[in-house]
């Protein structure tokens, strides 16, 4: 029995020698750009990939391309199971893919769904994506695009001569950062601060990223001022 258990175990050792771990991909494989800046991973198993020159598809095996209309670069992705549908921002456009009969992603836009009034606050890159309920929230540096996937509508949240640095659903909620006045919700159409104890430590911080912790609390992560 020591003796098959050693066989085995050279087995593996020798398997794992000779298969990687971590396959890597170059540019010229998956034929885009160099530049990868979102990842989304499908009910079915395909990996979508926010590239610079649109959006990738690998299912294992293959790689595929897709554009948006205008054809720029896909920032930012976030798949939503219950409509199979993959959101997608990028430059002055943003809206999902779906996968036809024939299993060929398109893309619909949905620049339409806000009022022509928000068409300048638009030419920004939409930099992330979070997904609440029926709503999909799109960001750029400047603007929130709240959509609802029910009704097919859409509102923007302008943030005047403040800087969105960070976004994020947590515990049911969308958090936002800003560059002057920290961290926010949004509460229906309401703007609402972060108060309470501690809160003045955030002010003035660019907060990079939040993640939800145990207990219902939140760690804050920043770019210079620690966690």
């Amino acid at each position: 029995l020591t003796l098959i258990a050693l066989l085995i175990s050279l087995s593996v050792d020798i398997l794992l020698a000779t298969v990687p771990r971590i396959s890597n991909y170059s540019k010229a494989t998956y034929n885009g750009g160099a530049q990868n800046y979102a990842i989304a991973q499908t009910s079915s198993g395909c990996i979508y990939f926010g590239n610079h020159t649109g959006l990738l598809e690998f299912d294992g095996a293959d790689w595929n391309q897709y554009y948006v209309t205008n054809g720029t670069n896909v920032r930012s992705l976030c798949w939503v199971a219950d409509n199979q549908r993959l959101y997608a921002g990028a430059f002055d456009e943003f809206g999902y893919f779906t996968a036809g009969e024939d299993g060929l992603m398109r893309f619909t836009s949905l620049k339409n769904a806000f009022e022509e009034s928000s068409r300048e606050s638009m030419m920004f890159e939409f930099i992330d994506i979070d997904h609440l309920g029926d709503y999909i929230f799109f960001r750029t540096d400047w603007n929130i695009f709240r959509y609802n996937q029910a009704t097919g509508e859409g509102k923007v949240f302008a943030i005047d001569d403040d800087r969105i640095n960070s976004s994020a659903v947590i515990y049911d909620t969308f958090f936002f950062s800003t560059a002057a006045s920290g961290p926010m919700i949004m509460s229906s159409d309401m703007l609402i601060p972060i108060l309470g104890r501690g809160a003045d430590l955030l002010t003035n911080k660019h907060i990079s990223e939040f993640v939800g912790w145990h207990s219902g609390s939140i760690i804050f992560l920043t770019t210079k001022g620690g966690l």
